[in-house]
C-alpha cells in the first residue's frame, strides 16, 4: 500500500456532507485493514507515523519526487505579461477546501496591506468544483476586508501555472493539513522564497527549508511576508537552502529504492 493520508472529516462538516461520509468510511477502511498488509510505504514522516498508529508494520517512507517536466517551458504568454505589471505577487496553489487555509491566508494579506503593502496581489490558484459553498465565502469575506487584489483563478492548465509561478515574488501555504503538498517542491523549483505553517506533513516537506511557523498570527505573518518581500539578503538565504532540499527530491532514486524494499516480498 502506498499511503498519502486522508484529510480529517472535521474539516468538511456543514461544507460537503457526502465527503464526510466517504473520509469517514475510507478512515474505517484504514484501520480494518492491517492484517492485509506486511508492509506500507508513506511519501512522509508524518504519514508514516500515522500508519504505525493504525498499527501498520514495515512502513517505509519514500519522498515525492514532483515530475516538473511540464514546468519547463519559457514561453512569455500575455497572462505573464499582466501578472508583472509592478506588483509584487504572493502565490498559493492548492484546492480550494477548508484544510487549505485559504481563509487565513486572506486576513493575513489583509494586514499585510494594512502595513502599507498596497502594491501587492494574492493569487490563489486551485480548483474549487465541489466546494462553491467554501468558495463563495471567501469572495464574501474578501468584499468584507474590501480586498480587490485578491485573484481566484480556478484549476488552470500548465501553461497558466508556469505562468503563475514565474510571476510570484512569495509563496504562502497557511494549510492546517498536508500529507506531503507537492506546491512547496514546485515553489522550490521555481525559486520562489516560501513561508509555511508547519502543521502535519509541511515540516518533513520543507525539511528545515523556507520560513516555516508554528501558529497563525495574522500581524506576525503579515509581517513576516513583508519583511520577505523586502529583505534580499533574507531571500537569498531562505533561497539557498531550498535549492539545496530541492535537489534531495531530485536526487532520490524512488525506483531503486522501491526494488530493493519490494524485493523480499517477490521470491
Amino acid at each position: 500500500m502506498f499511503y498519502h493520508n486522508i484529510t480529517p472529516h472535521e474539516f468538511f462538516i456543514n461544507i460537503h456532507s457526502h465527503l464526510v461520509r466517504q473520509i469517514v468510511y475510507g478512515r474505517k477502511e484504514l484501520q480494518k485493514y492491517v492484517s492485509l498488509f506486511s508492509s506500507a510505504i508513506a511519501d512522509s514522516e508524518y504519514n508514516k507515523s500515522e500508519l504505525e498508529k493504525y498499527g501498520y508494520t514495515n512502513v517505509v517512507y519514500f519522498p515525492i519526487k514532483p515530475v516538473l517536466e511540464n514546468f519547463n517551458s519559457e514561453n512569455t504568454s500575455s497572462l505573464r505579461k499582466l501578472l508583472q505589471d509592478g506588483k509584487q505577487n504572493i502565490l498559493f496553489v492548492g484546492r480550494v477546501t477548508p484544510n487549505k487555509g485559504h481563509a487565513d491566508l486572506i486576513k493575513s494579506f489583509y494586514f499585510l496591506n494594512k502595513s502599507g503593502f498596497r502594491n501587492t496581489r494574492l493569487i490563489m490558484v486551485g480548483e474549487y468544483a465541489g466546494f462553491e459553498k467554501y468558495y463563495w465565502w471567501l469572495q464574501d469575506l474578501c468584499s468584507k476586508l474590501k480586498l480587490d487584489n485578491v485573484l481566484f483563478p480556478g484549476l488552470v492548465d500548465y501553461d497558466d501555472l508556469i505562468d503563475y509561478y514565474r510571476a510570484a515574488d512569495l509563496f504562502v501555504c497557511l494549510s492546517q493539513h498536508e500529507g506531503f503538498c507537492v506546491p512547496l517542491v514546485e515553489a522550490m523549483y521555481f525559486r520562489i522564497p516560501v513561508i509555511a505553517l508547519g502543521k502535519t506533513a509541511v515540516p518533513d516537506t520543507m525539511k528545515n527549508a523556507g520560513l516555516v511557523i508554528t501558529e497563525i498570527d495574522y500581524w506576525k505573518i503579515a509581517e513576516l511576508m513583508g519583511i520577505m518581500l523586502e529583505d534580499s539578503e533574507l531571500r537569498d538565504r531562505v533561497l539557498k537552502k531550498q535549492d539545496e532540499v530541492y535537489r534531495y527530491y531530485q536526487s532520490f532514486d524512488l525506483d531503486s529504492n522501491l526494488k530493493i524494499h519490494l524485493k523480499p516480498y517477490l521470491k
